[in-house]
This record gives structure tokens, sequence and C-alpha cells, in this order.
């Protein structure tokens, strides 16, 4: 997931800083124990959808990376 992100930062840097951010919240809140493991799976499943539809938007409307970054 970490790569999917690296490589949405050289498109899309707000995008990109925004899903890093959410994978830290994530990983945080399971290490300081707020969360149990089967919530942190479900989130980052969610995650994992969300960075899924970033990529696919722009082909839905027929925008390169680079349109849809702008």
């Amino acid at each position: 997931m970490n790569d999917q992100i690296r490589s949405r930062e050289r498109v899309n840097i707000v995008e990109s800083r925004s899903f890093r951010e959410s994978l830290e919240t994530v990983l945080t809140r399971y290490t300081n124990r707020a969360i149990t493991t089967a919530k942190v799976i479900e989130e980052l499943i969610s995650l994992a959808r969300e960075i899924r539809e970033a990529v696919n938007r722009g082909e839905e409307f027929g925008l390169s990376d680079e349109e849809l970054a702008f």
C-alpha cells in the first residue's frame, strides 16, 4: 500500500499526502492499542479502495493522471 501511495505522489502530491496521513493514523492508533487488529484490516481495505478509486477516476472521464491532479 505504501508503494501505491508513493507512486501517486509523483502525480498528485496533495492526494498522496492525504492517503499517507490516513495510513499513518491507522497504524498509530493500532500501535497505541486504540483499535483492534480486525479494525486495522477493515480500515486498510477501505484505504486501498479509496486509492483504487482515485486511480480509476481519471479513466472514467478520459483524463490522464496529470490532468486529474490539476
